[in-house]
């Protein structure tokens, strides 16, 4: 029998040099992840929060964090949301990951973000090369210090809360993960909810207003000190080519420039989006592998 979801296993026949991050170790991980920023927000964020938890402690949020790490510095997490993230100084192979299996056996994975053209040795490592998806992709990286913003013109645009427009969030989330997932029905309903109430209280995300009306999205879906990670934008399709996408990041990223923010990253989901990135400053780094399964799967048992 699995063990329950979000609480650790006894792991068998781990390799010798793998072991349970405890909370103790945030601050070497920060310090190691810190060399490549934009290659590990999501961790980051999660291990500024305090969200790293003991391995014998359940994951009491959707970003709280149970880690794993080998001797070369490589770090496995899996946040309470069900997603994978993956740091290791001198790159993954299948071998590499698949040291780390035995502690992830039996663990429900809903999806993964790797950077770097690694994604696949981490999912073989692991046995989950051949787990159905709902989404695949490759999306190439930008950067952007903030001292360099190019703010287009913005007369008549102002930024506001979800909260202040929630029906209208709901409505441009739903369409967002029909388009980007597939994913509609009572499940695309609960997860759209989840997330907006999630950004609600991070007061992460800004709506961009014209004539108070929302016309498009910003959000930071990761945050450190002195850095942001750009996501969940959004134009409604009717809207598109009009600009509105780089005037509500870019108004974003002002308003947080303001508050100390040094430097930003992203990853374009399409060329549209890369163009618009670029006409407000972001120049390419790097690349972000993202899957999405078709629900969870679990990591099978080590040979």
């Amino acid at each position: 029998m699995s063990a329950p979801e979000n609480v650790i296993a006894p792991a068998k026949a781990a390799a010798p040099d793998v072991r349970a991050a405890l909370p103790g170790d945030a601050r070497d991980l920060i310090a190691l992840m810190a060399r490549d920023a934009r290659a590990a927000m999501f961790p980051l964020s999660a291990l500024h929060d305090g969200l790293l938890r003991a391995p014998d402690r359940p994951l009491d949020a959707p970003h709280a964090l149970h880690g794993w790490l080998d001797g070369q510095g490589g770090f496995l997490g899996l946040s309470g949301a069900g997603y994978l993230s993956a740091f290791r100084p001198g790159g993954w192979t299948v071998g590499a990951a698949a040291a780390f299996r035995a502690h992830l056996a039996g663990r429900r994975i809903a999806g993964a973000v790797v950077a770097d053209g690694q994604m696949a040795a981490v999912l073989a490592g692991l046995g989950l090369t051949h787990v159905p998806r709902r989404h695949e992709g490759e999306e190439p990286g930008f950067t952007l210090d903030l001292a360099d913003l190019i703010l287009p013109d913005v007369a008549g645009f102002a930024l506001a809360r979800p909260g202040d427009h929630r029906e209208t969030v709901m409505r441009w989330r739903l369409a967002y993960l029909a388009e980007l997932f597939a994913l509609t029905g009572p499940e695309a309903e609960a997860r759209a909810a989840s997330e907006i109430a999630g950004w609600i209280a991070a007061d992460s995300h800004r709506v961009l207003v014209r004539d108070g009306a929302p016309v498009a999205m910003s959000g930071f879906n990761a945050r450190i000190p002195g850095a942001v990670q750009i996501g969940g934008v959004f134009t409604p399709p009717q809207a598109r080519g009009r600009g509105l996408a780089r005037r509500a990041v870019a108004l974003h990223l002002a308003g947080a420039r303001g508050e100390g923010v040094a430097r930003a990253v992203l990853f374009a989901a399409n060329d549209a989006a890369a163009a618009a990135y670029r006409a407000i400053g972001f120049t390419r780094h790097g690349r972000m592998g993202i899957v999405e399964f078709q629900g969870k799967s679990e990591v099978p048992p080590w040979p």
